[in-house]
């Protein structure tokens, strides 16, 4: 045991659990995700022999996520076991 009293989540965590079990999840997962980009280019010429090129890139990548929810995300320090759903949460 970590401590006298500790949960077998503090023990897995602290690196001294007294047995475990291998959870196996669903193998077939589909994680999305999206990628968008734009690009602007021009060139300005100021004098004869003065050109200049300015562009402006853009991009975005959403949150990856997976299609049925089938994962989920641990923050130890918030106790806090988050799901893909909004508002699903459970403390733990």
């Amino acid at each position: 045991m970590a401590f006298a009293g500790s949960t077998p989540l503090e023990d897995f965590f602290a690196g001294d659990p007294l047995n475990a079990t291998h959870l196996a999840g669903i193998p077939d997962l589909r994680m999305i995700w999206s990628n968008y980009a734009g690009f602007f280019q021009d060139d300005f010429r100021v004098t004869p022999k003065l050109m200049i090129n300015m562009g402006l890139r853009y991009a975005y990548v959403t949150p990856m996520k997976e299609a049925n929810n089938q994962i989920a995300n641990f923050l130890p320090r918030r106790r806090i076991c988050a799901t893909g759903l909004p508002g699903n949460q459970q403390s733990l």
